[in-house]
């Protein structure tokens, strides 16, 4: 006999032995039923009476308008932390107070580097070098790698932790003439007197950014051709914020344990004392992620016109144009150069160094599938919605299409944006529009959030130019069909739901 065999049944025998043998009074199972039923059914009865029905009997929206995961899960976190200095799937507790870490930081570390991240690159310099183009990487230490000792007792102070196979990488992609700008030795030696990091948040503090800024600027300026004329001038500013790791924990919003932390700013104002600006005619680009945005957009907490683009100019004394979206650095700037300029917006136009900036955990974890940047027709499409520069139009319209948003316990950043089909425009007959709008602020859902195909809303319609510097650098969900490439995004303030 299958000695497996006759051991299971074995075991099998024993089990309904002992349950068989197993014996419960009358009035303990009473007690078991009944609490068994109240525990379960105490979720959808706490959810009624306090917050009514679902809106929608799915998955998500049973998840979005759950009332007792919303309201407990930061109170249950802040009795983990505070009992067990634990964090979550996100967040990692450092070994001293008010010390964070992001997760996938540190997984990158342990995770093997994407061989497509090579020849993704090679592509994109060959179709740079081919307009007369320099490609500039910017690839950007991670706190771990800084604050390993801050981490865990397991590394020294001024313990530099390194990704085994990034050498290489950057040796391979130099030997091919690509140029990298390595701000990790001067982060790292700069951390040793001022913190580069911030306690709470996953990114650099203003003078681990400033330090970084510096170095690449010092590379850029060897190309003498660079246009140098403008008159930018530096204000100093105190922020003071709690990062995005503490909001990764969902702690309760009156919790002191983790106070917030004090930064100090240089805010870069132009030559008429007005804050600093992208200019799409400059002659630098900078493709950046958050680790661009954080002091440069004021929804992200640390203050504005403050970031690395603004740096760069005022210590380059130039313009700098930017393209930037917080997370997927390797995937989603480009995403954007590639689908503006298929709308014949050439955004490479007179642009003579393109400045990489991507976070470094995109090698283990990033899309690097390449893209042809390519000058499309000019939109002329007359079934598409345009509004000009200034221009407001208060309006109905019908929901073709709404694009899929994350959960607020899912996402990293705290605000999102979702894109929007526009169907039967009230005023504008024939007319479509892709529209954009904030469909969750600080966590917390809005009303964006609840249209559906088929819904009849009250919209403001804005021109996308005006909102393109902030909410351009939201995460952003898009739509599947095809009016992504075919048509200008419009801004929209959603008024009301109509049905």
């Amino acid at each position: 006999m299958d000695i497996t065999k006759k051991y299971t049944l074995s075991r099998e025998v024993e089990a309904n032995e002992e349950i068989l043998s197993t014996h419960i009074s009358h009035r303990l199972s009473i007690v078991v039923c009944i609490t068994f039923v109240l525990a379960v059914t105490s979720v959808p009865i706490v959810q009624i009476l306090l917050k009514g029905m679902p809106k929608e009997w799915t998955d998500d929206g049973l998840r979005t308008s759950c009332y007792m995961e919303n309201t407990l899960t930061s109170h249950y976190q802040q009795l983990l932390t505070a009992a067990l200095r634990s964090g979550n799937e996100k967040a990692i507790m450092g070994k001293e107070e008010g010390w964070l870490f992001y997760t996938p930081d540190v997984e990158h570390l342990l995770l093997p580097l994407q061989p497509q991240s090579v020849p993704c690159i090679l592509d994109m310099k060959r179709q740079l070098e081919a307009r007369g183009i320099r490609l500039v990487l910017l690839p950007t230490p991670l706190k771990p790698m800084i604050c390993a000792h801050q981490l865990t007792d397991k590394f020294q102070p001024g313990q530099l932790l390194m990704h085994p196979e990034y050498a290489a990488w950057a040796e391979e992609l130099r030997s091919h003439g690509i140029t990298i700008v390595d701000p990790t030795q001067t982060l790292y030696t700069l951390n040793t007197t001022t913190p580069a990091f911030l306690r709470t948040d996953t990114h650099w503090t203003p003078e681990g950014m400033q330090a970084a800024a510096a170095q690449l600027a010092q590379v850029l300026q060897e190309d003498g051709t660079l246009l140098q004329n403008q008159s930018y001038s530096t204000m100093d500013s105190m922020v003071s914020h709690r990062g995005d790791i503490y909001t990764m924990l969902r702690l309760a919003d009156d919790t002191d344990r983790i106070p917030p932390e004090e930064a100090g700013t240089k805010v870069v104002l132009d030559a008429a004392g007005s804050f600093h600006s992208r200019q799409r005619n400059a002659e630098i680009l900078l493709l950046g992620d958050s680790f661009t945005n954080i002091y440069s957009v004021a929804n992200m907490g640390w203050g504005r016109a403050s970031g690395l683009a603004e740096q760069l100019s005022y210590l380059m004394q130039c313009p700098i144009d930017v393209i930037s979206r917080n997370d997927g650095g390797s995937h989603s700037t480009r995403k954007m150069l590639c689908e503006d300029m298929a709308k014949g917006n050439d955004r490479l136009a007179g642009k003579k160094v393109v400045v990489w900036q991507f976070a470094m955990r995109e090698l283990s974890t990033g899309n690097w599938e390449p893209m042809m940047f390519q000058v499309g027709d000019a939109i002329e499409n007359p079934q598409y919605l345009v509004i000009g520069e200034g221009g407001s139009i208060a309006t109905e319209a019908t929901v073709a299409e709404v694009a899929t948003i994350p959960h607020p316990s899912t996402v990293t950043y705290e605000d999102h944006v979702v894109a929007v089909h526009l169907t039967d425009i009230e005023g504008h007959p024939g007319k479509e529009a892709l529209v954009y709008m904030l469909a969750m602020e600080k966590r917390k859902l809005l009303p964006a959030a609840n249209i559906r195909p088929g819904d009849r809303i009250a919209v403001t319609l804005e021109n996308w130019g005006a909102h393109e510097t902030a909410e351009g650098t939201f995460n952003r969900s898009e739509l599947e069909s095809d009016i992504t490439f075919m048509a200008e995004p419009v801004w929209a303030d959603l008024n009301n739901i109509k049905q």
